[in-house]
């Protein structure tokens, strides 16, 4: 079965077919020859040749594909970018486009990018499975439901829906309607995508040892499908096994090097291991995965902080502080920055709010000890002191 979590494995195909030259452009001609003959490198050298004649709708939207089928994901993006500022609204060279800023990891750009092409073609399935799986990539499940549902039912023997849409309903924690559709998986065989999708419905249950059975089983099946290490890597990580946690979120990222939570949870985990210098590199990825997401922040701001970056930690936390008000360890940690550069009156001010914030946290929790981790696990409001969002 195909899942929709492969998608980004899809061959870019050339935006049109391959394009009637005009006679007087041989390297277009020679171009598409090359092209077509898999000798990618001279196509391109060809397709560069014609742009310099002129500028032409179907030379760059053939020069993108070439360059996104090498992996060229920025120089795909330019030239397709550059297709269609000469042709607005193709649909075609729209959803390549996008497919290239999925392959870089901007999920967030290419979600538009699909809903651009939806919105000409709503029956476009390729592209509504693909907006729905970059909203699951930024785990807003209910984006997913709201994309899939209706057109689940359309296309009944399409497992890679059945699997995106039932696994968005184990994380939304609508229970019924995801076993529906495992059952409908398992019903094909066994699939390492039905216990991935098993392993979700004990872990949203916080059932740990049948979910870590289930992903392990699944890992057993198809150990190179995306979201399984990182799944068993935050339920090992809620077990308190942060050595083995480790192991898997790196295993995750061999096959999936733009997955967010693998990224942010290396970085997290090297870091707890006072390995700042190689935590750094996964967080940064975190932050451009998810440019806004204040937990990343706030991790990047601790080994700032102790590389002694005071200026740009305290530019950070402030931030982070604003955007979060709730964000009990963000305004701890800014007070030992005021105090460490000598502002009292600021770290004092911090401080009273971090005490604040713990106390109406307990007045909510009653009886939670001080080391449980105690977050909005979509914000990173509230958690444990230098700790992750909720695994």
């Amino acid at each position: 079965m195909t899942s929709p979590l492969l998608l980004w494995a899809i061959l870019l195909a050339a935006a049109l077919g391959p394009q009637v030259p005009a006679p007087e452009d041989p390297h277009f001609a020679r171009g598409i020859e090359y092209q077509e003959a898999g000798r990618l490198d001279e196509a391109i050298a060809e397709y560069e040749l014609s742009l310099k004649l002129r500028p032409r709708f179907p030379v760059l939207a053939n020069l993108g594909s070439v360059y996104a089928r090498l992996g060229r994901y920025e120089e795909a993006i330019a030239r397709y970018e550059q297709a269609l500022k000469l042709a607005p609204g193709q649909a075609a060279v729209t959803l390549n486009l996008g497919l290239a800023y999925y392959k870089t990891g901007d999920f967030q750009k290419s979600a538009g990018l699909f809903e651009q092409v939806l919105t000409s073609d709503p029956e476009n399935l390729q592209a509504r499975t693909l907006l729905a799986d970059c909203h699951f990539q930024l785990d807003d499940f209910k984006k997913v439901i709201e994309q899939l549902e209706g057109f689940e039912e359309k296309h009944p023997d399409d497992l890679s829906i059945a699997y995106l849409l039932g696994t968005a309903y184990l994380r939304d924690k609508q229970t019924e309607k995801g076993q529906r559709l495992v059952d409908r998986i398992l019903s094909k065989g066994d699939s390492a995508e039905a216990h991935l999708m098993l392993g979700v419905a004990f872990a949203e249950a916080r059932e740990f040892k049948p979910a870590i059975a289930e992903f392990e089983k699944a890992i057993q099946l198809n150990p190179n499908l995306p979201q399984v290490h990182a799944s068993l890597g935050r339920i090992l990580l809620r077990s308190g096994d942060r050595d083995r946690a480790l192991t898997e979120f790196e295993a995750e990222l061999k096959i999936s090097p733009n997955d967010f939570n693998a990224n942010f949870y290396t970085g997290f985990l090297l870091r707890r291991n006072d390995q700042d210098e190689e935590a750094l590199p996964y967080l940064l990825k975190a932050m451009q995965l998810r440019p806004g997401d204040s937990a990343v922040a706030f991790q990047v701001s601790l080994v700032r902080m102790r590389r002694g970056e005071l200026d740009e930690t305290r530019r950070m936390l402030e931030d982070i502080v604003k955007r979060e008000p709730a964000f009990i360890d963000a305004h701890v940690t800014l007070a030992r920055l005021y105090y460490r550069k000598r502002m009292k009156t600021d770290g004092d001010r911090e401080k009273a709010i971090a005490e604040k914030l713990r106390l109406e946290q307990q007045e909510q929790q009653p009886g939670s000890g001080k080391s449980e981790i105690k977050e909005d696990a979509a914000s990173g409001k509230k958690q444990e002191a230098a700790g992750p969002p909720k695994p």
